[in-house]
């Protein structure tokens, strides 16, 4: 790295490294090429391009030609770079990693596992806000009571330290063992204020984003399938967007002949091939195929229902062949005068009832 951007301070000549030298125009090239293609896309895609993965990865090409590219003589040379170009190198490795988990997130098998993080992380962006006003509060107390020692000396510091203490690095004994110039000075305030640190932070808090994120995840898990394929019909949908339309068109296809007995016109095939891919098996399992478990049910709901009908019919023959034998029966009684009663026999909306029953 050249400190203040001089060259002149090298105490020594340096020579670049013929890997490093490789390595320049490699990523030079891939850079380029990467920009390129991000133009194309844009191109196709108008609007639709906008989005964070497009910005991750115009600022990992751009920040990656920054860091390679050479402003004078000295850098070809040594291959030395200046403090700002190792910022940007280490921005353009991380971005670099974070672009690959992205892309991983297309394929079904893994992405799964990327869309939970992503679900965990957008639970933990709505929580923000209450958890950085925890934050805030207790390094600010902490800056008030403690700023006499080194990770409390400004508000700043105060902030990264009362975050580094919520994963567990307290430094109990660093705090209030210490020596006589650093010691604390407001023992009993510090203390309550650590005490309520511990419950409030690294239990409370602590444990309601691992409930939170154990939620998303089972969450994700639950429709884990449905997540899956709606994956793959994106990393379709995408390839297709990037294909330009000539070859997209000559990939449809308009009319396609099976002639499945043709390769047995010659006596070596037969010999070696003994069956085709379409047998009279394989025709059957196409002309009937197998019911999914939706269909299955569907199919059994089909039966039930005509089994139903054929009982409403059964029924309404019964209560015909009822009705014409209590006919019958009347007229023997009238014929030989024998009084009846008409609660002795069943009435008609007992059987109403049961045909509505059935029909239910």
């Amino acid at each position: 790295m050249l400190e203040n951007n001089m060259c002149d301070n090298l105490t020594r000549t340096y020579s670049q490294h013929l890997f490093s030298q490789i390595g320049t125009y490699v990523i030079l090239a891939l850079a380029a090429f990467n920009l390129l293609k991000e133009m194309l896309q844009i191109y196709q895609a108008k609007l639709a391009y906008l989005g964070w993965t497009n910005l991750i990865e115009w600022t990992t090409y751009i920040t990656a030609l920054l860091l390679v590219v050479s402003f004078n003589e000295c850098q070809r040379t040594t291959g030395y770079r200046y403090e700002w170009q190792w910022s940007l190198g280490a921005i353009s490795v991380f971005l670099a990693w974070i672009n690959l988990v992205l892309f991983i997130q297309k394929f079904p098998a893994l992405g799964i596992y990327v869309v939970m993080f992503t679900d965990v992380l957008y639970t933990f962006a709505q929580f923000f806000a209450v958890f950085f006003l925890f934050i805030v509060a207790f390094a600010m107390a902490f800056y008030t009571v403690l700023q006499q020692q080194d990770p409390f000396t400004n508000v700043p510091k105060s902030l990264i330290k009362t975050s580094v203490m919520m994963i567990g690095e307290f430094e109990f004994d660093a705090i209030f063992n210490t020596p006589e110039e650093n010691r604390v000075l407001y023992v009993t305030v510090s203390y309550i204020i650590f005490v309520a640190f511990l419950i409030i932070m690294s239990i409370l808090l602590m444990n309601l984003l691992v409930g939170l994120a154990v939620d998303d995840i089972k969450a994700v898990q639950e429709q884990a399938a449905l997540k899956r394929m709606a994956m793959q019909v994106e990393l379709a949908l995408d390839v297709e967007r990037v294909i330009p339309d000539f070859i997209r068109r000559k990939a449809f296809v308009k009319k396609k002949t099976i002639r499945p007995n043709t390769m047995f016109k010659n006596p070596f095939t037969r010999i070696f091939i003994t069956q085709t891919g379409l047998t009279a098996k394989s025709l059957q399992e196409h002309l009937n195929p197998e019911l999914d478990e939706i269909e299955k049910v569907q199919e059994g709901q089909k039966k039930l229902n005509g089994d139903v009908k054929k009982l409403k019919r059964t029924v309404k023959d019964l209560r015909e062949t009822n009705q014409r034998i209590e006919s019958m029966l009347k007229a023997i009684l009238r014929a030989n005068k024998i009084d009846w009663q008409d609660e002795d026999y069943q009435e008609e909306d007992e059987v109403d009832q049961i045909e509505a029953g059935l029909s239910y």
